[in-house]
């Protein structure tokens, strides 16, 4: 079975959805100091966050993961909610800070390859996140499938470390076909 079938099949399944990565941003007024938060939202939670911080509601948000940022004087004209555009490729997998769900981030072959060692761990993928991962892991590694996967920008070692990725990716089908039974 290509791989592209199984993004196919993968694509008809219940997945865990995926959100678009924010985080906030605060200034001192004047450009200076600028200051990112070091965690990851969904936008739905950078809101909420945001509107705590600016003074909008009062209650703090119940987060899983952090604390929230202790930033004073955050203002509508000093602090924002940024967005990924997917020009940053991680290491790992990110999910949401404050309510652990799936940001669609691009993954470097160091995360692939996390992702990998998780997959090769797990005796079957079934539940909608390991299928949702999963399926972001193929997309990832897919073009090695395509007419012309050998870039001229590819290093030789960058090209065998893709087809590495690829049979690893390829190996662990039987996993998922173990849970679609």
């Amino acid at each position: 079975m290509k791989m592209t079938d199984t993004i196919e099949q993968l694509n008809g399944m219940e997945l865990a959805e995926v959100y678009d990565l924010h985080w906030l941003y605060h200034h001192d007024g004047r450009g200076y100091d600028s200051h990112d938060d070091e965690f990851n939202y969904c936008y739905d939670c950078a809101n909420t966050i945001y509107n705590f911080l600016i003074g909008i509601t009062i209650e703090k948000p119940g987060a899983k993961y952090l604390e929230i940022p202790d930033w004073n004087d955050c203002t509508e004209k000093n602090t924002a909610i940024k967005e990924d555009w997917g020009h940053h490729a991680y290491d790992t997998r990110q999910f949401c800070y404050l309510c652990g769900c799936i940001l669609d981030v691009p993954l470097t072959n160091d995360g692939i390859e996390s992702e990998l060692d998780h997959f090769e761990s797990i005796e079957e993928i079934k539940s909608p996140e390991d299928k949702r991962l999963f399926l972001e892991v193929l997309r990832e590694i897919e073009y090695v499938e395509s007419e012309n996967f050998t870039f001229e920008f590819m290093t030789t070692d960058e090209i065998e470390e893709a087809n590495q990725l690829y049979k690893r990716a390829l190996d662990l089908l039987p996993k998922l076909n173990k849970a679609a039974v």
